[in-house]
């Protein structure tokens, strides 16, 4: 691992950027119709649950990175399996999120650029941050913060301005009662964006102040809640439940109305690069952690290495494991992916402290 230290407020900004990737231009909950928000709470407060169990975890290792956890919880053989495992799954994601990057940009900006143009050009971006290390990377995600975030409320403001909003939209709640609503909360808890936290149990080593990292990160996982709360309701108010469920990008569909005395509009450009940066941060963190992960795996001293593999597997995955941008969308809610998000980044997590409080027993009584 690299010799460097980070703040927690460089932390809080990176866990924010990453945790609002590409869901804030994806409709969330779609299945919930008018009441996704309610899930966008529900998935809020258990990504909370979980990531305090994390806090367990960080708590007996906060020198380690998860690669480094599994052997010392599972012994040698054992968890460099599983760590394996969990380094192939952060390269899995980022593919998909290089994915998400290429086909907006594909849809919105370069329409005519052939897609592995795009793809290719977002790869290279991820690697060159990759190879710079995280010092740099956290730093760029504060000035990303900085712009990004006062942009993304600031849309909204001019949603509301605009007067093309109908609370209404909102209503009936809980029309179909509860059942919807947690089934459209199980994604949002188990992957994206709130369960994908899990990853930065690759990133916390690095801060300095490590007895604040649990709390940092809780309120980073709230803040990305409540931003992400405030964009499912003005698609919603905007838009109307039965639009954003056929739409892709239903965010920049609802920008796109945004129309303050004929001076401030056609502001959908600017968003997509407002949104395309949370995406790339995203990337940037999965990519550094499979790289990082392959270091520690092999005991090797220099991470930038597994850059050269790592690449080319990735930007053929991401062109490659579905067809078209609808396949792509259908994959990312599988069920059988949420079923290895649960046991990647619930069960095994459980596991370990289970283990660890074993451990513990075990030196009570020979004391």
């Amino acid at each position: 691992m690299e010799k460097v230290k980070i703040s927690n407020y460089q932390l809080y900004t990176l866990m924010v950027l990453f945790g609002l990737g590409s869901s804030s231009v994806l409709g969330l909950g779609k299945e919930a119709m008018q009441d996704a928000w309610i899930s966008i709470i529900i998935g809020c407060c258990f990504g909370v649950i979980i990531f305090l169990l994390y806090g367990m975890i960080i708590k007996n290792y906060p020198d380690y990175s998860i690669i480094e956890i599994l052997n010392k919880t599972f012994g040698s053989k054992l968890g460099k399996i599983i760590g394996f495992i969990y380094i192939i799954y952060f390269a899995f994601y980022t593919s998909v999120v290089l994915r998400d990057i290429f086909e907006l940009l594909s849809l919105y900006v370069m329409t005519e650029t052939p897609i592995f143009v795009l793809a290719l050009v977002s790869i290279i971006v991820f690697a060159y941050a990759t190879f710079l290390g995280i010092e740099t990377i956290v730093r760029f995600g504060v000035l990303i913060f900085v712009i990004s975030i006062p942009l993304k409320l600031l849309f909204i403001l001019g949603t509301i301005a605009s007067g093309i909003t109908a609370l209404e939209n909102l209503l009936p709640v809980l029309e179909n009662g509860l059942r919807p609503v947690i089934g459209a909360s199980f994604p949002l808890i188990t992957g994206i964006p709130f369960g994908q936290m899990f990853i930065f149990l690759m990133v916390l080593p690095y801060v300095k102040e490590k007895e604040k990292t649990v709390k940092t990160s809780i309120y980073a996982i709230i803040t990305t809640g409540i931003i992400l709360l405030l964009i499912t309701i003005e698609n919603i108010i905007t838009l109307g439940p039965l639009f954003i469920d056929l739409s892709v990008f239903p965010t920049i569909q609802t920008i796109r109305l945004v129309n303050i005395m004929n001076f401030f509009q056609r502001l959908e450009g600017l968003a997509v690069v407002v949104f395309l940066t949370c995406g790339f941060m995203k990337g940037i963190v999965y990519l550094y952690s499979v790289t990082t992960g392959l270091n520690i795996l092999f005991k090797t001293k220099n991470y930038k290495f597994y850059l050269i593999v790592a690449l080319p597997v990735i930007l053929m995955c991401s062109l490659l494991y579905t067809q078209n941008l609808s396949t792509h969308l259908d994959l990312r809610s599988s069920i059988y992916l949420q079923l290895i998000n649960v046991a990647l980044e619930i069960l095994l997590p459980l596991i370990i402290i289970f283990i660890i409080y074993i451990k513990q027993l075990k030196k009570n009584k020979l004391k």
